[in-house]
């Protein structure tokens, strides 16, 4: 090759080697900044992506997780935007807290109860009694969750961290085809449970539970999977469970489900200060009006169901008192022990929570 032509090829080497430097070096910084509206947001936006189970009619979703987007956009001033994926769409309720951890989202719902042991430290308000209405046990649960060691080890060890909690009111029995008064009414009663702890609580009673995500209640209701559900009664129609139920206890406390939204801690740690003030300030305002929501809905849902033709009772008192004996202390030394699993003080969380709960107001 000549002298001429040996040029030519250096300077074609040269120019493609600055070129694909500069795109290399074009493509890091896109990626590697969370202000760049890379995802589909105007340059200087945040723009992060919200992983949910709920469909978009559930009272979760339109008083909880809605209420907490719009408050941190309007607290940042819209430097900070969500891409929604509701009703599952990126992946199943028992299966979102992978999805954050493997960064296909950036925040996510989490039911701790679907998690077993893995996240059953964070079930503490769901062993039944611990608390009178929605508002105070929820105030005491988010209390925790912002600032129990026992927790922020149990979150850190997932890779995640909390932005806010609630639970969802006290559970009911509700069922198919006969009315439960008594304890023996709920021998071989084929219930849903949400998680270990409801399992708990209706094994101590006789009852046989089949733990499965609120999702999968209707099905399992009308194939006769199962012939009882434990829920709550406000958010029946998010999953048109008044289409196959007849009965329901209004008067019962078994259990509750804890929700919360968890954030992928290397997002979390990838934000501004002022972002995540604006966060965790969002989720104290979100808790507050959606426990306190939770409690105006359930007198107005009982009235409403009834009307339907749907037998909404009371259970005595005398055989409340009784269920309750039978289901406490089983239920809160098995949690103690399963939760203290891996190093966790569980009963300085149970002890804890009952104290916040104490000082919590019911309203």
């Amino acid at each position: 090759m000549g002298k001429l032509g040996k040029s030519i090829v250096y300077v074609f080497v040269a120019l493609l080697i600055v070129f694909t430097t500069a795109c290399g070096s074009k493509d890091k910084q896109v990626n590697s900044s969370s202000e760049s509206g890379g995802n589909g947001g105007k340059k200087g936006t945040i723009v992060l992506k919200v992983a949910d189970s709920y469909p978009t009619t559930h009272v979760i979703s339109k008083e909880g997780i809605d209420i907490w987007m719009k408050e941190v956009e309007k607290r940042t001033d819209g430097k900070v935007t969500f891409k929604y994926f509701p009703a599952e769409q990126l992946g199943k309720a028992d299966s979102l807290l992978d999805v954050l951890k493997n960064n296909v989202a950036d925040i996510a719902s989490n039911v701790p109860s679907y998690f077993g042991d893995r996240l059953m430290l964070a079930t503490v308000p769901e062993l039944p009694g611990t608390f009178k209405t929605t508002y105070q046990g929820s105030q005491a649960y988010h209390k925790m969750l912002m600032e129990n060691k026992e927790l922020e080890k149990l979150y850190s060890s997932n890779g995640v961290r909390p932005l806010w909690g609630a639970l969802l009111g006290p559970y009911q029995v509700s069922t198919v085809n006969k009315k439960i008064k008594t304890l023996d009414d709920f021998k071989d009663l084929k219930i849903r449970a949400s998680g270990n702890t409801q399992e708990l609580i209706y094994q101590s009673l006789g009852a046989a539970p089949i733990s499965m995500p609120a999702p999968d209640q209707y099905m399992a209701l009308q194939r006769g999977t199962i012939q009882a559900t434990s829920y709550m009664v406000p958010n029946w129609e998010a999953y048109s469970l008044q289409e196959e139920l007849k009965y329901s206890s209004t008067n019962g406390a078994f259990g509750t489900t804890a929700i919360t939204y968890l954030i992928n801690e290397k997002t979390w740690k990838s934000l501004p200060e002022d972002v995540r003030k604006a966060m965790i300030e969002a989720g104290k305002t979100t808790m507050e009006h959606f426990s306190k929501y939770m409690d105006n809905e359930f007198d107005n849902s009982v009235e409403k169901f009834k009307k339907q033709g749907i037998d909404m009772y009371e259970i005595s008192d005398k055989e409340l008192e009784s269920i309750y004996k039978i289901i406490q202390k089983p239920t809160f030394d098995d949690w103690i022990k399963k939760a203290g699993k891996n190093g966790h003080d569980a009963r300085s969380v149970l002890n804890e929570y009952q104290k916040l709960v104490e000082e919590s107001p019911l309203e």
